[in-house]
């Protein structure tokens, strides 16, 4: 019968903890986002809003260059399309034949919707900038992404704050204004 001795039992199960110690632990659901975002892209998907009771679901078109962005959105709110054009300084917001101009799209947003959605920081998260995070009482999640020209895009986003959740599923990134 063949004898073990407690020493090398014990030498050989410190060598397996120091093997396993030195193997890199990674989380392949997490990407690492881009250091920079393209200035220009257009994008466009599918979105869930989430509050209390209250679900919506549509798609969106979202074109940005450089601050200024036009979003069409279609689906949740049985007119249609709405548009919201735009820059950092005012928003317009169509639908049907009515127009909405503000300063706060956030706030004209949801008067017009009845959605918590946070307009203003959009276009940052949508490019996987998690600068603004921290102030906006936001948490901002990206769960799968795409890899276009020297950029890593987030494909799927998840926002959530205290009232209300959001997922976003992106079908397609374009660097071109034109697609």
């Amino acid at each position: 019968m063949l004898k073990i001795r407690p020493s090398f039992l014990i030498a050989a199960f410190g060598l397996m903890l120091t093997a396993c110690s030195m193997t890199p632990i990674s989380n392949p659901t997490r990407a690492p986002i881009s250091s920079d975002a393209p200035e220009q892209w257009h994008v466009n998907g599918r979105f869930t809003y989430r509050a209390n009771s209250d679900r919506k679901s549509g798609q969106f078109d979202w074109q940005q260059n450089g601050s200024n962005y036009l979003v069409r959105i279609f689906g949740p709110f049985g007119m249609g399309m709405i548009t919201i054009s735009g820059n950092e300084n005012l928003v317009e917001i169509e639908s049907a034949d009515q127009s909405y101009l503000s300063d706060q799209p956030d706030m004209l947003f949801y008067e017009l919707t009845g959605m918590h959605m946070p307009i203003s920081q959009l276009s940052n998260w949508l490019t996987g900038d998690q600068g603004s995070i921290s102030s906006s009482g936001w948490q901002v999640a990206y769960a799968d992404f795409e890899s276009l020209d020297s950029y890593l895009l987030p494909t799927r986003i998840d926002l959530k704050n205290e009232n209300s959740s959001v997922r976003i599923a992106v079908s397609d990134w374009s660097l071109d204004l034109a697609d």
